[in-house]
């Protein structure tokens, strides 16, 4: 019995310590995520309607943010992030914070992030989802 211990702790310890390794190797070399932008680089934001905000970042990204949910964002003031970190991020955790005249502060999850070409192109995109005027 003492000997198959010996031999499962020689042949099981390499194996959970290299492997143990080789995460630390991997989380080391961690990829950007495509679907965050730095917070600083903001320049300008624009909401569209009541889904999508458009935002220029720096000199030549622009971005098209869609929220899950946001009703009163068509008729926002002050918009701006409302998150703790120094990137946006489409993974749920980012806010977008406004006040609407009649009631005052609301805070919006950011739900998807895209890259666009510019403003026009950011409402190419939504024109399927916006009921005309």
């Amino acid at each position: 019995m003492l000997k198959l211990r010996v031999m499962v702790l020689a042949v099981g310890l390499p194996v959970v310590l290299l492997g143990g390794v080789a995460g630390v190797r991997a989380w080391g070399k961690a990829k950007k995520r495509s679907d965050c932008f730095n917070a600083r680089e903001i320049n300008v934001m624009r909401s569209l309607d009541d889904k999508h905000v458009f935002v220029k970042a720096g000199a030549d990204k622009n971005y098209l943010l869609t929220m899950d949910s946001c009703p009163g964002l068509r008729d926002a003031r002050k918009l701006q992030v409302f998150e703790a970190s120094t990137r946006v991020c489409a993974d749920g955790t980012s806010l977008l914070a406004f006040e609407l005249p009649e009631t005052g502060a609301m805070r919006c999850r950011v739900g998807k992030i895209e890259s666009v070409r510019d403003l026009a192109d950011a409402e190419d995109r939504i024109a399927p989802e916006t009921p005309r005027k």
